[in-house]
């Protein structure tokens, strides 16, 4: 795992204040209430300097991605409520949630100037270059190939995206143009998962909200749609600006080989399991983390044919149809 280290120089009216950086969605029901609780646990605490960020907002959804790229949480979904505090941060809502705030606020009762969350806020936009420029840059040069990268996803469903795919297909790129192809809906649980992982990461890399598709991702740049001269015109742009060291590259060749074993696992424990995706609330985790733990949940009419602590099915239809018959008969 690669962490970030950031510096900069923070103005702060004291020293001695505690920052709570709080992101929210106005359509969101578990930000409302965790808002209130937020309310009530900083009471009391006269150094409390509290910011509410919408990501409803263009600037604020671009602040956001500031925010998890300084926590190393680029692998995420973009999920709200989110609370930073210090190096720490909490995201979604659970119960207790509270307490965890309680125990954040104390940990940093003597500030939290120079932490990450400081600096994410009062220099923005820093966070998201540095993090390209200076943090990942060696992974992508001894990964992926040396050419034209063009990353590409799409949905079965979709008539563009099956356009764009056909079109890709039928073409002679050269041999130094690279399609790399990632269908959201393949109908193949790892294939589904791997795409989808690395889906959002070139979101929230990208500082992209939606997803609409097809999506084609290539050197920093992004686009959504298609049309036939699209790809054309895009190949001879690219190939002859370089992007090697580009946003898109950094992105798949930092998460692809992981993303591939954490896909094939997840497949395999999704088979008759329940999976817990965990943990709610983390420190500096960039790893995406399933609970291995897990119960198998047998499916009911299989467990009462089955079990032999059962009485068969068959037995309790066949003593049900005598009961009926011998009513009938004494009425």
């Amino acid at each position: 795992m690669l962490a970030l280290t950031i510096t900069a120089n923070i103005s702060s009216a004291s020293n001695n204040s505690i920052n709570i950086y709080f992101f929210k969605s106005d359509t969101c029901s578990p930000c409302n209430i965790t808002e209130k609780i937020l309310y009530e646990k900083i009471q009391g605490y006269p150094d409390i300097d509290l910011h509410f960020i919408s990501i409803d907002s263009k600037e604020g959804y671009s602040q956001y991605q500031d925010f998890r790229i300084a926590y190393n949480m680029i692998t995420e979904a973009s999920s709200v409520p989110a609370i930073f505090i210090g190096n720490d941060y909490i995201v979604g809502y659970k119960d207790g949630i509270g307490n965890d705030i309680d125990e954040l606020i104390k940990k940093y009762q003597n500030g939290t100037s120079g932490t990450k969350g400081d600096i994410a806020f009062n220099t923005p936009g820093l966070i998201t270059t540095q993090w390209f420029s200076e943090n990942y840059l060696k992974d992508v040069a001894v990964q992926g190939n040396t050419g034209l990268n063009i990353y590409v996803f799409y949905t079965s469903f979709c008539g563009p995206c099956v356009d764009l795919v056909n079109h890709i297909n039928s073409e002679k790129w050269g041999e130094n143009v690279h399609f790399y192809l990632f269908n959201i809906s393949s109908g193949n649980e790892t294939d589904e998962v791997y795409a989808d992982c690395m889906n959002t990461a070139f979101l929230n890399a990208f500082g992209i909200k939606e997803r609409v598709y097809p999506q084609i991702f290539v050197g920093d740049d992004f686009y959504k749609g298609y049309e036939p001269s699209m790809l054309e015109k895009m190949v001879e742009y690219y190939s002859s600006n370089s992007t090697q060291n580009s946003r898109s590259n950094v992105v798949f060749g930092r998460y692809s080989d992981e993303f591939k074993s954490y896909a094939k696992t997840r497949a395999l424990l999704e088979t008759g399991t329940n999976i817990t995706v965990k943990p709610t609330h983390k420190n500096d985790q960039n790893e995406p983390f399933i609970d291995t733990n897990v119960k198998t949940t047998p499916n009911t009419m299989g467990s009462l044919l089955t079990s032999s602590k059962s009485i068969p099915l068959w037995i309790l239809m066949m003593l049900s149809i005598v009961y009926l018959l011998y009513k009938r008969i004494r009425t």
